[in-house]
């Protein structure tokens, strides 16, 4: 959260579904509960969530760190939870969150740093999520490439699969709308989502090589 820090010890201990030991949540996927450091429980979205609220009543201080700030992702033309998805659920449930990654800048400048980056006007950023790739990089002065075709692409006519289909040599790569629509449809995309903190400066359907 800006203006805040958390520090976490150099090793620490999975305590599984024994939320009263726990000192803090880490979300880092959304599938399974680390029970040790070496076995982890699958559970349902569901008992994710039951989790999350056992631990709130039982450690009504502690936070969540959320090492992945992106709601959903697309697996197989699929859209899949990720760990914002719990931050956002432990946030309603009146927890205290702090969240590592894009949108925050610090994640930006820690790889202009470690790269030795001087002139940004020699970076672009591309990602399919507005709130979180795109709205990253215009806080910071990076200019960003929007991906429709990955967790928006129902809202651009576009088949989230068609990146990989062509990736074996088939697959519509354009958009199926023309430019008019397409700029349209961001902006409706943008006011649902925020609106011009999150604007692209360049909208492509999709991203292959």
């Amino acid at each position: 959260q800006p203006g805040e820090q958390v520090c976490l010890p150099e090793r620490f201990i999975p305590v599984g579904f024994e939320v009263s030991r726990a000192s803090f949540v880490l979300a880092h996927g959304t599938e399974a509960v680390a029970v040790s450091t070496t076995e982890a429980k699958e559970c349902s979205q569901q008992e994710m969530f039951s989790v999350l609220q056992e631990f709130r009543e039982a450690n009504p201080s502690r936070p969540l760190l959320c090492a992945n700030p992106d709601l959903v992702t697309v697996d197989g033309g699929i859209l899949r939870d990720m760990p914002g998805k719990l931050a956002a659920k432990f946030e309603e449930l009146g927890g205290k969150v702090f969240r590592l990654g894009k949108p925050d800048a610090l994640l930006y400048q820690i790889l202009q740093e470690e790269y030795g980056v001087k002139d940004l006007s020699r970076v672009v950023a591309i990602g399919d999520s507005l709130i979180h790739d795109i709205a990253g990089a215009k806080s910071v002065g990076i200019e960003s490439v929007f991906i429709a075709g990955g967790i928006e692409s129902a809202s651009f006519g576009l088949d989230s699969k068609a990146s990989s289909a062509n990736s074996r040599g088939s697959g519509a790569l354009e958009f199926l709308m023309d430019n008019d629509k397409v700029l349209a449809t961001l902006n409706e995309v943008l006011a649902a989502q925020g609106g011009d903190k999150s604007r692209p400066d360049y909208i492509i359907p999709y991203l292959t090589w």
